[in-house]
């Protein structure tokens, strides 16, 4: 059974009023441990359980959602290029997975030009044709040309900040950074440093008990969303 927090609604319903589908939303921070991950599988979780179909994408370089998952070779342009035969599909009610983490991700971060904004471009206008929307887990955008490259061509950028910890530079230069490139910024969802440490230890209950499994045959748990307190507010 997927469980869903009640703050991961309020960010749903506010996705639901203001941006159409289907659409490619991107989830991205201006520091590490702010939460993105655990904003982008609730957000996915939430509008699964709600009917919707959805894609999460596993974008992040950290890898924290599709350790176990077959892993795109390399994005194409091609007619014959099936994204879907890399799609993990999941239960009714939970968002089928599919991880972009490949070999020509990693070496975009060296500045090679094989994962470039047509080819993802392309991608997500199938997934659009599949799904409602499609929930991305980026790397951060100021570490990776990668993330870069997600949020210019999501149809609406969310902003993961931690509460508690101090403002940084890195975080007025995030929004110049996304505005520069004409991401659309949707808003920013403040998450709690308890809510994002217990979704990492269910992420790392679930790795183990995935690799259990192979040993064993036995079932599977499902996996809980994040219990996050979340706020959403529109940037300025």
């Amino acid at each position: 059974m997927n469980v869903v927090s009640p703050e991961f609604g309020v960010l749903q319903a506010r996705v639901e009023a203001e941006i159409c589908r289907p659409a490619v939303i991107a989830v991205t921070s201006a520091a590490r441990r702010d939460g993105k991950t655990m904003v982008a599988d609730g957000l996915a979780r939430s509008l699964a359980f709600s009917s919707y179909r959805v894609l999460l994408v596993d974008g992040n370089q950290q890898k924290n959602l599709s350790e176990n998952t077959r892993r795109v070779p390399k994005l194409s342009t091609a007619p014959d290029f099936d994204i879907f035969a890399y799609v993990s599909a999941s239960a009714q009610g939970e968002p089928d997975l599919l991880d972009l983490n490949y070999s020509g991700v990693d070496k975009a971060l060296k500045g090679d030009s094989s994962f470039t904004n047509e080819a993802a471009r392309c991608a997500f206008a199938r997934c659009r044709e599949r799904y409602d929307y499609i929930i991305v887990d980026t790397s951060g955008a100021l570490q990776s040309s990668v993330g870069l490259t997600f949020a210019a061509i999501a149809d609406a950028v969310i902003v993961a900040v931690r509460l508690g910890r101090a403002p940084l530079a890195a975080d007025r230069d995030l929004v110049a950074t996304l505005r520069s490139i004409g991401a659309k910024l949707s808003g920013v969802v403040t998450t709690r440093r308890g809510a994002i440490a217990t979704f990492a230890a269910k992420q790392r209950q679930v790795a183990r008990t995935r690799i259990t499994r192979v040993a064993s045959y036995r079932e599977e748990p499902s996996v809980n969303g994040g219990q996050a307190r979340i706020t959403v507010g529109s940037s300025k």
